[in-house]
């Protein structure tokens, strides 16, 4: 019989409280014993009321009693409640208990996480890893209803209902080449109008009125030979002061998994968590994007349509919208790690 073996234990340790800004959906309790973080190779589970055993995909929850089995070649991370991170290398098989699963120390010096990120990530991850559809059942802000992609008009793509966290946010919208005049306004009043721009994306320059934070705004496209909307307004909301400086805190500790084997699809994946219990979807639309979550993406496809039926975007636009955050080379509507 194979050795249990525990390695690359993190404990994400919780300190000051801060609100979440996004109205998602309603927490779930979470009676899983973990949720699997990551899979590379043939990874299994073998669960006592199945008869076969079960391929293992990321934002799977692990119950009491499953056995976790990585193929050689093979690896995974699984997400504790409370907020260890354990690896499993190849050929090795994890049983977790009927009760609590408590990681013996690690034999090496690891990454730790002492941020309050675990208020906003740990909800964030029970509701991706949430069982087949219930993630998608929670009422969508634009009440949803899709944007009409049919008509050659240009609509606004980023950001749409959702929270964004830079003082200056970028702006995308489709289609491109005609000239189009970016208007950002507040309470249905403009307060800035960009020069006429073709290339489908602009950020919000630091000359403009300052978006306060915590405050909605909305932004629409104009011609720039008549001041009419061409599509209508998309809205989003500033973060508060408290919630940019806990996402600026995380992302500086959560960029040290990236010294650990799981590396960049573990940071991704828990990213995804954060921004989706935040309710910043385009930075969610970005990190789902870079998960190789092969076949069966799991909670990566689950979080992709949600956050799309969030924004209000069909199958066109959410295509338009990943070519336009890819081509810019970096993340949309982020802040810097301190």
């Amino acid at each position: 019989m194979k050795n249990l073996l525990l390695v690359g234990v993190v404990a994400l340790m919780v300190s000051s409280p801060f609100h979440a800004a996004a109205e998602g959906p309603a927490e779930a309790t979470h009676p899983a014993a973990a949720v699997v973080a990551r899979i590379k190779g043939g990874v299994w589970v073998d669960r006592s009321t199945v008869p076969a055993p079960l391929p293992a995909h990321l934002g799977m929850r692990l119950l009491p009693g499953d056995s976790l089995r990585t193929e050689h070649g093979g690896e995974a991370t699984i997400y504790l409640p409370g907020g260890a991170l354990v690896s499993l290398p190849g050929g090795n098989r994890l049983d977790l208990p009927e009760g609590k699963l408590a990681p013996p120390p690690s034999p090496g010096p690891e990454p730790r996480l002492s941020v309050g990120s675990l208020k906003i990530l740990e909800p964030g991850l029970w509701m991706l890893s949430a069982p087949e559809g219930s993630l998608l059942m929670s009422p969508m802000r634009s009440g949803g209803e899709s944007m009409d992609t049919s008509a050659e008009s240009p609509h606004p793509l980023s950001p749409r209902d959702e929270l964004v966290l830079p003082s200056s946010p970028s702006f995308y919208w489709n289609p491109r080449g005609s000239e189009i005049v970016i208007v950002v306004g507040h309470g249905g009043t403009a307060m800035w109008r960009s020069a006429a721009v073709t290339d489908g994306h602009l950020v919000y320059p630091e000359g403009a009125p300052a978006l306060k934070h915590g405050s909605t705004y909305e932004w629409w496209l104009e011609s720039p030979h008549a001041r009419t909307p061409l599509a209508p307004a998309a809205r989003f909301l500033m973060a508060s002061m408290e919630t940019v400086q806990a996402a600026s805190e995380f992302e500086s500790e959560v960029s040290r998994l990236g010294e650990t084997p799981a590396g960049q699809d573990l940071i991704s994946f828990l990213r995804t968590a954060y921004y989706t219990k935040l309710g910043s979807w385009s930075r969610v639309l970005i990190e789902v994007a870079r998960i190789e979550s092969g076949a069966d993406p799991g909670a990566a496809g689950s979080a992709m349509k949600y956050a799309a039926a969030r924004m209000g975007l069909d199958e066109v636009a959410l295509e338009q919208l990943l070519i336009g955050l890819g081509a810019q080379g970096t993340p949309a509507n982020t802040i810097p790690a301190q």
